[in-house]
């Protein structure tokens, strides 16, 4: 058997890293020379751990392999990692995670590969090896010091000398929470970049979305959730679900990353009052519906900014429903080569880079070229709230600023629970 087959067979269509056992990574590496250090080109940068919105300790890695090693379709990349904790019984974890190419013509792109895991507090020795379908490999090895600050110790939700994947604490059966005291939340996650000027999302912002949905719900918990993600660019309600489980979270990672911008007509960007209508329209139905939450929460980057709304909709406010938006705000990604451990040697690369986010790449055409800036919208006064900012400060709910995943933190201890 080839190792092309055997990692479809435990990733088939995976978009996300899993973690497998040691016996499945024996039999991947297999079918690996062991001599054979740098037989595929790449180049591997760690991240440093940070407490991530997940308000777990997170860290991973970025590869970027070059394109020009593949030609044709049906090639695939695959990231095993191995991290092992730095105790007397440690035991290594195995995670991996496999990525679909499309048809590659000759190009001079690059594929930017990246994953993420979680750890606890403690040290760890990490070693990944980047393979493909014709058993080439790259491989690289760190070391990992998760060392909490004063004021992450009370986030601290893993053991020390731990490691999971992503994904692997809300795999477990979602349970209601019979003690909760909220019958119902309603969370609307405004599925758009957190860095301003960006034609896409960028891996980091998937990961924010999921992770600060997640640890929301964890913090606050409730006996029923209402989920809707939507783009005010697009103008689209992208998801809706009157009863989100940990079992969506997959369905969700999925169109969260399958949002692409860059395609939005430009005119839209240009009528933020549109925009704003939108945004009515999903907080109106909201504020009428039958089963009404206790708690609506907006989740993401704001809207355009000078956008109002129409008058009215703070009429049909229930007794005690409460509003909140956590307002995102960045210029740089949380969880990227800022954080970087160690660059390991490497240079500047100057060829394009073609993202492989959390699935299969998209389509390459030959004559692509590297990424044109979006069109300029024209700019409007810094003090003009957003147009998710001004609807909640009209229903006299509260906006929380977040910047960082500390600043989640301590806006989630300010929504708080009821009867805390």
């Amino acid at each position: 058997m080839r190792l092309a087959a055997l990692v479809v067979g435990m990733c088939a269509a995976a978009f996300a890293q899993v973690q497998v056992d040691e016996s499945q990574a024996a039999g991947m590496l297999r079918y690996v020379d062991p001599q054979a250090n740098a037989s595929l080109r790449c180049e591997t940068t760690p991240v440093a751990p940070v407490l991530g919105f997940s308000l777990r300790f997170q860290t991973g890695y970025q590869v970027r392999v070059p394109l020009s090693q593949f030609h044709g379709a049906g090639h695939r990349i695959s990231v095993l990692m191995r991290v092992t904790p730095e105790v007397s019984d440690g035991q290594p974890v195995y995670l991996l995670r496999s990525y679909g190419l499309p048809e590659i013509p000759d190009t001079e792109y690059v594929a930017e590969l990246a994953g993420s895991f979680l750890v606890g507090q403690g040290s760890y020795h990490s070693a990944s090896i980047v393979l493909d379908d014709g058993n080439r490999v790259c491989r690289a090895d760190w070391r990992i010091e998760v060392n909490p600050g004063r004021n992450e110790q009370s986030r601290l939700f893993m053991p020390p000398y731990t490691v999971s994947s992503i994904d692997a604490d809300w795999s477990r059966e979602p349970a209601l929470d019979t003690g909760a005291k909220l019958n119902r939340i309603t969370i609307f996650l405004h599925a758009a970049p957190l860095i301003p000027g960006t034609s896409k999302l960028l891996a980091s912002d998937v990961v924010t979305a999921v992770d600060s949905l997640v640890a929301l719900l964890e913090e606050i918990p409730a006996r029923s959730v209402r989920l809707v993600v939507f783009n005010l660019d697009q103008e689209r309600e992208l998801y809706r679900n009157d009863g989100f489980t940990a079992h969506d979270l997959e369905q969700l990672t999925r169109v969260i990353d399958g949002v692409q911008l860059a395609t939005v007509d430009y005119r839209v960007l240009q009528q933020p009052q549109r925009q704003a209508e939108m945004l009515r329209a999903l907080i109106y139905r909201e504020i009428n519906e039958a089963d009404r939450s206790d708690a609506v929460i907006f989740l993401g980057p704001d809207g355009p900014r000078g956008a109002r709304e129409a008058s009215g909709a703070t009429d049909a406010i229930a007794p005690g429903q409460r509003f909140f938006f956590l307002q995102y705000q960045s210029t740089a990604p949380w969880f990227a080569e800022g954080r970087v451990a160690s660059k390991l040697g490497l240079s500047e690369d100057p060829r394009p880079s073609y993202p492989c986010q959390t699935g299969p790449c998209g389509t390459i055409t030959p004559t692509q070229t590297a990424p044109q800036p979006s069109t300029t919208v024209p700019q409007l006064r810094m003090s003009d709230p957003g147009a998710i900012a001004f609807a909640i400060r009209k229903l006299k709910g509260r906006v929380l600023v977040v910047r960082t995943p500390a600043d989640f933190a301590k806006a989630v201890d300010q929504i708080g629970r009821p009867g805390r």
